[in-house]
């Protein structure tokens, strides 16, 4: 080989490191975005449970299978509330799990991404029994474990 083509044979590998590096940096972004799209859809899911129980209010557990939470995450009863439902009548269930954080009986903290099941719970509030009486409907929300 002459000259030239040694000189050539240096410049075409920085090109092909550059390329690889390059696609390296594009699965990454991709795999980080379709990581972003399943808590979104585990977070849609979150929401949906709920609207399912509050639309059959027999008191009957509606589950939500393999539900993804991301850590630092935060829910209240205030972001499941619905016309009908204040929060002041969705209550949580303790728990078990070192992953998740009850303050209180109205919040949830994450403490780590986790997988898990929710379950929901919602009865029409009959002459004050199951809630306090300004509610028409009273919603438990457990995470990750069946009501006892």
């Amino acid at each position: 080989m002459n000259q030239k083509g040694q000189e050539f044979s240096a410049f075409r590998l920085l090109i092909d490191a550059i390329l690889v590096l390059l696609i390296l940096v594009i699965i990454i972004g991709i795999l980080g975005w379709v990581t972003s799209l399943r808590f979104q859809i585990s977070e849609k899911r979150l929401y949906d449970g709920f609207d399912k129980a509050v639309n059959s209010p027999d008191g009957k557990t509606v589950v939500e299978k393999n539900i993804m939470l991301r850590k630092g995450s935060i829910y209240g009863a205030g972001a499941f509330e619905k016309p009908g439902v204040p929060k002041k009548c969705i209550k949580f269930q303790r728990l078990d799990l070192a992953a998740l954080q009850l303050l209180g009986e109205q919040h949830i903290e994450i403490r780590e991404d986790i997988q898990l099941d929710m379950y929901y719970s919602c009865i029409r509030n009959l002459e004050g029994r199951e809630c306090s009486e300004e509610c028409d409907l009273c919603c438990k929300i457990s995470f990750g474990k069946e009501f006892a």
